[in-house]
C-alpha cells in the first residue's frame, strides 16, 4: 500500500513522484491510499487515471484507489468521463472500475 501523504494534489508533477513508488512495488496490485488527501485537481486526477491505464495495459499491474473522499471520487469520475468522451487512448475506462 502506498499512502498518499499530501493533503492537496494540485499538479501532474506531484503524481509523477508517486510513480517511482509504484514502480518499486513488486505486487501486481498496488493500493493507493487517499485517506489523507483533501483535494485533487483535475490535472492530478487525469495523471493518476493515465498511470492506472498505462500500468494495466503495458505492465499488467493494477492500481487501486482506496479511501477517497466524496470530492475526490467525483473528480475521478468527471475526468474519466471526459477521457471517454475525448476517446483518449484509454481502454475500457468505466466509472465502475475507477477504484478497483
Amino acid at each position: 500500500m502506498i499512502k498518499i501523504k499530501r493533503k492537496i494534489l494540485s499538479s501532474r508533477d506531484l503524481i509523477r513522484d508517486y510513480q517511482k513508488e509504484i514502480e518499486k512495488a513488486k505486487d501486481n496490485s498496488v493500493v493507493l491510499d487517499f485517506s489523507n488527501v483533501d483535494f485533487i485537481s483535475r490535472s492530478a486526477a487525469h495523471e493518476f487515471l493515465k498511470l492506472k491505464e498505462e500500468y494495466k495495459v503495458k505492465k499488467n499491474k493494477y492500481l487501486i484507489f482506496e479511501n477517497t473522499n466524496e470530492d475526490i471520487s467525483k473528480m475521478f469520475e468527471i475526468v474519466a468521463r471526459s477521457m471517454a468522451i475525448k476517446k483518449e487512448p484509454v481502454s475500457n475506462i468505466k466509472l465502475d472500475n475507477i477504484f478497483a
